[in-house]
């Protein structure tokens, strides 16, 4: 079947062709443009071609050089009259229908492509509306809903902005305090439930573990924005207490949510830089919930099983970003040693601080300095002998 830009009705697997044939870049931009004006002038669903707009933006990632249709799409629905209207319709909806409409705009802010700004301007004036439907009762709506607020905070953070979503997180925040029990969290975070095939854990709340990781990193990014008005009403949040009546801890949740390397490895890099680079006043909320560098990086090296090999796998990956972290971290530590010897008595009592020696900085310096290393350690090197000779 031959697939033609004028005569197109789609199907989710024709895609990828119709983007490959060779029609003209004219008749292309011809299709694009009727295309969105059908859309915003007629109310109907249209989650073909918006099926069509998420794969041209999509590819246009993947280009080195410029791609004047993904620009031509930009335009076009950017100088739209209707694009106002036409949001607004398409957040008011809860339902299904609303997935490729999330998808789509997902894709334009992810362009970073200056003529899709009045695009965010429009959203992220609509962004209350963005916020209500993480309480749908759709999974894809919430994730997708989610996944746009925190992309849109990256690029488009005006004081605002940033208030309006920091609203909308308080209230989603205690729409979770009023459903998530700890024994849904413990159901979340079982090491073998799958993220597959959606299981709701309770009822009047549609949430998995990838809506979690969103809401946290959406709060991390709040916090680094807007410290002074943000973490005030997280403090008034309690740690979830388990079913025994003992209290759980911050750092143990989070991982519980962070399950694997990459992801914990990005947790903990955020929690540095934003601990690294706000006031006082915000470190010492972050000290009182247990919620530091130091005590997010003992928690993980015991929960990994305190071993020198398990740092040097994650040094030599490509799978993860633990390299960069590690050495603004021991940097970190540097810069108060007795902060981090602190938590490590903290945590593991008088000896905490020669276990860790003797099980983890020790150990690395061999490898680190051996000639098999694969890349100059120098600097890892000269950071951990500084802190040895601090602890010892």
């Amino acid at each position: 079947m031959i697939i033609s830009w004028t005569t197109y009705t789609t199907t989710q697997a024709s895609i990828a062709q119709l983007l490959d044939t060779d029609t003209t870049y004219v008749s292309k931009k011809e299709w694009v443009v009727a295309a969105v004006d059908s859309l915003m002038t007629q109310k109907l669903n249209a989650s073909m071609e918006l099926e069509v707009f998420h794969a041209i933006l999509k590819s246009s990632r993947h280009k080195k050089s410029n791609d004047p249709l993904a620009d031509d799409l930009l335009s076009s629905l950017a100088n739209h009259p209707q694009l106002g209207k036409w949001t607004m319709h398409r957040l008011s909806c809860k339902e299904a229908v609303t997935v490729p409409f999330l998808v789509c705009m997902i894709d334009v802010v992810k362009s970073n492509a200056r003529a899709a700004d009045p695009i965010l301007a429009f959203l992220a004036s609509h962004v209350d509306m963005i916020c209500l439907l993480w309480q749908a009762e759709h999974i894809t709506v919430v994730r997708r809903s989610l996944e746009l607020v925190k992309r849109l905070l990256a690029t488009y953070h005006t004081p605002a902005f940033c208030h309006h979503v920091l609203a909308g997180l308080a209230n989603y925040v205690e729409h979770l305090r009023q459903h998530l029990l700890p024994h849904h969290i413990q159901i979340l975070t079982a090491s073998d439930r799958t993220e597959f095939f959606y299981e709701p854990v309770c009822d009047n709340l549609t949430v998995d573990r990838e809506c979690i990781k969103q809401l946290i990193q959406i709060t991390l990014t709040l916090l680094s924005l807007l410290p002074n008005e943000s973490w005030h009403w997280l403090a008034s949040i309690p740690n979830f207490q388990a079913e025994d009546d003992d209290e759980v801890s911050l750092p143990d949740i989070l991982f519980d949510f962070y399950s694997n390397d990459e992801d914990a490895v990005e947790l903990q890099h955020a929690i540095l830089l934003l601990y690294t680079n706000q006031a006082d006043a915000l470190h010492d909320w972050m000290d009182e919930i247990g919620v530091t560098p130091h005590t997010m990086f003992l928690h993980f090296l015991d929960r990994t099983g305190m071993e020198a090999s398990m740092l040097i796998d994650l040094l030599i990956s490509n799978e993860t970003d633990f390299l960069a972290f590690f050495v603004v971290y021991l940097k970190h530590i540097q810069s108060n040693p007795n902060a981090f010897m602190h938590t490590c008595i903290q945590l593991f009592g008088d000896d905490g601080p020669s276990i860790l020696v003797s099980k983890i900085l020790h150990p690395l310096l061999p490898v680190l300095t051996s000639a098999g290393f694969p890349y100059n350690a120098s600097v890892l090197v000269h950071r951990i002998r500084d802190i040895l000779s601090f602890m010892e």
